[in-house]
């Protein structure tokens, strides 16, 4: 099968969850014997380059940007740039004989559908967040308040993003933020048109698809799947991860609690920090390991001892690997459903138990006392109490070592989920011949 796999960013450029995601998709389908074509915009790397058997071709775009950085959201989401985009996808799509487009992520999806539609093929699309129902923003849509629906209340959403992401903006800010969002709404209303002509959407958990439901997001329920991330392939990485860096200075007895994500109010960055005095308490001893590029609405310049805390900044995935493989416990406080998250699947596969929370796919990978535990979203008297208690028997968390990777084998085994999306890939195919591409 020849498949093109559409996203907005790939390496070197901004490599993240979703990024790397959509690479170990590609890398296995081609291990298969598949032929696999990754589709990007070119921010300023080689037009076509081959990696491990993966076709990278890059189509234009009007900016250079940095490796690790991001480009204004308004050059990749607008009418103009969607028309160029899919043209020049759609020319790749038909030189290397492309039999179906799988968009990645949020910005390429009117790009794909009208790839697709330019090249006579099908396309499918992966949602891996929250963006195709909400267009202000992760927080209004995400249940801070569980009983909100977010297509109902635009206005509202606007308002609640104001008040935590920036309580103190000038009136000339609020006055753009309202312009913006006014744009990002029909932006977002023309994305939904176009999702529910897809041939397939594929949810990356459960969790996430009954979240799209719960908010009003219609679609027939036979274009709906559910197919999970494939867990990291640590086969290629050196002593997984290598050795710890010397400069983290991480005394050798020392038990080291990890957390590694954008230290943002999302990912309950500041739960955590309101958790981490109230563990230290108890436990002096520990180290707090924070991985993630920060945020201004989280403060990490606590009163925390330095000695107990160490903040990493955004680092590469082999800075993450070092520290997984240092970890006793690895904690996920998100406050949003997070769909599927990659930092907990790489913590299992590096045998380290993960405390997270009871909401999104988190449950679908944890399996309470089994390989970690879920508490309350929000709750950091619950999440202290969790690791201040996780912690207190060593000889647990080793014996949960080994249970973390054999449940990862199970729920997320590699064969069944290639398994899955390429009888998706072949169920779209079939259906665009029968209607005549």
């Amino acid at each position: 099968m020849r498949i093109g796999l559409v996203i907005d960013y790939y390496k070197p450029h901004a490599v993240g969850g979703a990024e790397r995601s959509t690479q170990e998709l590609a890398r296995a389908l081609v291990r298969r014997g598949h032929d696999v074509t990754v589709l990007t915009p070119n921010y300023g790397a080689a037009a076509e380059e081959d990696d491990q058997g993966v076709r990278i071709c890059r189509y234009w775009f009007p900016r250079r940007v940095e490796p690790g950085q991001m480009a204004p959201a308004f050059w990749i989401k607008n009418p103009f740039y969607y028309w160029l985009s899919a043209r020049a996808a759609a020319e790749i799509a038909r030189r290397r004989g492309l039999e179906i487009l799988h968009a990645q992520n949020t910005f390429v999806q009117v790009t794909t559908y009208g790839a697709a539609r330019r090249a006579g093929i099908p396309c499918v699309a992966t949602l891996r967040d929250l963006n195709a129902l909400c267009s202000v923003g992760h927080l209004c849509a995400v249940a801070y308040d569980p009983d909100h629906i977010c297509s109902k209340s635009f206005v509202r959403c606007r308002r609640e993003f104001l008040a935590c992401y920036y309580p103190r903006a000038s009136t000339t800010f609020r006055i753009r933020l309202r312009l913006d969002s006014r744009f990002k709404q029909s932006d977002l209303a023309r994305r939904q048109r176009i999702l529910r002509r897809y041939a397939k959407l594929i949810f990356v958990s459960n969790g996430l698809k009954e979240e799209y439901l719960r908010h009003g997001f219609h679609a027939s329920p036979e274009r709906l799947a559910v197919a999970y991330n494939l867990p990291p392939d640590l086969s290629g990485v050196s002593e997984a991860g290598g050795p710890t860096p010397a400069e983290w200075d991480l005394p050798a007895s020392a038990p080291v609690v990890a957390y590694a994500g954008k230290l943002s109010l999302g990912k309950g960055a500041d739960v955590l920090l309101d958790a981490i005095p109230r563990v230290l308490e108890r436990r002096p001893d520990v180290v707090f390991v924070l991985a993630g590029r920060p945020t201004p609405q989280v403060d990490a310049a606590t009163t925390i001892p330095q000695r107990n805390l160490r903040l990493l900044g955004q680092v590469s995935s082999d800075r993450v690997y070092a520290l997984l493989r240092r970890a006793n416990l690895f904690v996920l406080p998100s406050v949003w459903p997070e769909p599927l998250s990659r930092g907990v699947l790489e913590a299992l596969a590096f045998g380290v138990p993960v405390i997270g929370t009871r909401c999104g796919g988190t449950p679908e990978q944890i399996v309470e006392g089994e390989n970690g535990w879920l508490v309350e979203r929000g709750d950091s008297v619950a999440l202290a109490e969790r690791i201040v208690s996780a912690l207190a028997v060593p000889e647990v968390l080793r014996r949960m070592s080994d249970r973390c990777r054999a449940l990862l084998r199970e729920r997320f085994d590699a064969d069944k989920i290639i398994g899955q999306m390429l009888a998706i890939y072949q169920s779209a195919i079939d259906e665009n011949r029968r209607r005549g591409g």
